[in-house]
């Protein structure tokens, strides 16, 4: 019997050992299994992480394909605006851009040997200095008595000279090169068997001394949305002339105004009187329209307003200093700066 009780007392601290054993291999299991899930959920999270910045990467690679096809397009454009510039500019054959600045005295000069070469030109070109009578109300019309002399946009400076500075001179020097060009033009455009009567050449005042002696050479202000150089990066030299002739000639003026010159407005109106082919016959209808088509090759009076084109400040680099910039920005332009001066 004591035997049995010892056995039944052995057996149940051999089980009370394993319950207690088995507790804590519990508790052991339950911390390493809550260390595995903690360990599989951090996993989760990286997998997750490298998941987000495989698609960010590939965002942001699409954007790098997106931003250089922009900036591939972007130096396309500045290309062709330079290349259009240029051509517009003409710097091989630009008055402005390959003058060589010249003494007050030289200028003067210049434009003294100007009015005879020029009145040479035209009377040689069947130019005359003839100014038509445009009153509406006289249907005879025609030219008035020629004056003696012309002075194409300079006549307060025949045989007066005032003191210019250097600066103003040489420009009043560029403007006479220019007109001499408009006439040369001017003077080509008029065939053996026709004549041309100018009316006027005015120009802008080349400074504040010219703005008190020009007189009726200066050019009345034109609107600037009639001018290239309302675009900020375009200087220029205005003029306007005014003739009467046939419609040919007009037409073979223009076409000889090749960059830099741009003509900017041009009117036109008709003479008071009218060849006998052009009225209309007694015999037509009252309801037949007299008004006679420009491209008809009738005499009328032309005004043209026309721009000299003398700089294009094309600087990428101002541009570019303009934008708005942060801490990393500057680097960024710098960069992309020198890719476009390394491509133009």
């Amino acid at each position: 019997m004591i035997k049995r009780e010892k056995g039944f007392f052995i057996l149940l601290a051999g089980l009370a050992m394993l319950f207690s054993a088995l507790v804590v291999l519990h508790f052991l299991q339950s911390a390493k299994i809550e260390q595995i899930v903690d360990e599989n959920s951090n996993l989760r999270n990286k997998v997750s992480q490298i998941e987000e910045n495989l698609y960010l990467d590939k965002s942001i690679e699409s954007d790098i394909k997106i931003a250089n096809e922009d900036f591939a397009n972007f130096l396309t454009a500045i290309k062709g605006q330079r290349l259009l510039w240029d051509d517009f500019l003409d710097s091989k054959n630009n008055i402005y851009s390959n003058h060589s600045p010249a003494s007050t005295s030289s200028v003067n000069a210049n434009l003294v040997r100007l009015y005879s070469s020029l009145h040479l030109r035209c009377k040689n070109s069947g130019i005359s200095f003839a100014q038509s009578n445009l009153d509406s109300d006289n249907v005879i019309g025609g030219p008035i008595e020629s004056p003696t002399k012309f002075g194409f946009g300079f006549g307060s400076y025949e045989g007066f000279w005032p003191s210019f500075s250097k600066e103003e001179a040489n420009l009043l020097d560029t403007q006479a090169k220019i007109v001499k060009q408009i006439i040369d033009a001017l003077a080509s455009s008029v065939s053996e068997d026709q004549n041309i009567n100018l009316h006027y050449i005015k120009r802008e005042a080349a400074g504040p001394v010219d703005s008190k002696h020009i007189g009726a050479d200066l050019m009345y202000p034109l609107d600037d949305t009639f001018l290239v150089r309302r675009v900020n990066v375009i200087d220029s030299l205005a003029f306007e002339i005014s003739f009467d002739g046939r419609t040919e000639n007009a037409r073979s003026f223009i076409n000889q105004l090749r960059p830099p010159f741009s003509v900017r407005k041009f009117t036109t109106s008709r003479m008071g009187s009218m060849d006998e082919s052009n009225l209309p016959s007694a015999f037509e209808g009252e309801e037949k329209s007299e008004i006679i088509p420009i491209i008809r090759n009738i005499r009328s009076v032309f005004t043209i307003h026309i721009e000299y084109i003398t700089k294009v400040n094309f600087n990428i680099e101002s541009f570019i200093k303009m934008l708005p910039k942060t801490g990393k920005d500057i680097e960024i332009y710098s960069t992309l700066l020198e890719q476009i001066k390394d491509t133009l």
